[in-house]
C-alpha cells in the first residue's frame, strides 16, 4: 500500500527533533564533501549533534 506525501510530512512533524538533527548531519556532510569545512569542524559538528540528541531524548515510561 502506497503512502501519501501527507503521511511522510506527518511523520516528520511528529518526530521533528530527530528530523532536525538529521538535517544538520546531512548538511554538515554535504559541506564536508564539498570541502567547505575541514574534518575537525565536521567532527565537532557531529559531537554537538550527538550531545543535543542525547539531551533531547524522551525518558522511557
Amino acid at each position: 500500500m502506497a503512502k501519501s506525501i501527507y503521511d511522510y510530512i506527518q511523520f516528520v512533524l511528529d518526530n521533528w527533533k530527530t528530523s532536525t538533527l538529521g538535517l544538520f548531519t546531512f548538511s554538515g556532510y554535504i559541506l564536508w564533501l564539498a570541502n567547505r569545512i575541514d574534518t575537525q569542524s565536521f567532527v565537532s559538528l557531529l559531537a554537538f549533534i550527538s550531545t543535543v540528541g542525547f539531551f533531547s531524548m524522551r525518558d522511557p515510561k
